[in-house]
């Protein structure tokens, strides 16, 4: 997996997902591929070493910790677009 950050709004199927917004940091599947995106204009790559991935950050304070603790309050799963402030946000309105 190569790591690259969207140039503009891509609407490609180089990569998995939905549409890429600009500045949007995402993985693609061979180097060969982000090469191609890049020479086209679409991305630049990011040199290994420059990123740490966001799943491997251990903050204590994570989304993954806010939808968690949503599920317990309000009984149901959080909107999956929906950031951790806002979750936080409708959690304390619960209670």
């Amino acid at each position: 997996m190569v790591q690259v950050t969207a140039r503009k709004v891509m609407k490609w199927p180089y990569y998995k997902g939905s549409i890429r917004r600009k500045g949007e940091e995402f993985e693609v599947t061979d180097e060969l591929t982000a090469r191609k995106l890049q020479a086209l204009g679409r991305v630049d790559i990011i040199p290994p070493g420059e990123y740490a991935r966001k799943d491997m950050v251990a903050t204590g304070n994570t989304i993954a910790d806010a939808r968690t603790e949503y599920k317990k309050v309000i009984g149901k799963r959080p909107f999956m677009g929906w950031d951790e402030a806002t979750i936080r946000a409708k959690i304390a309105s619960e209670d």
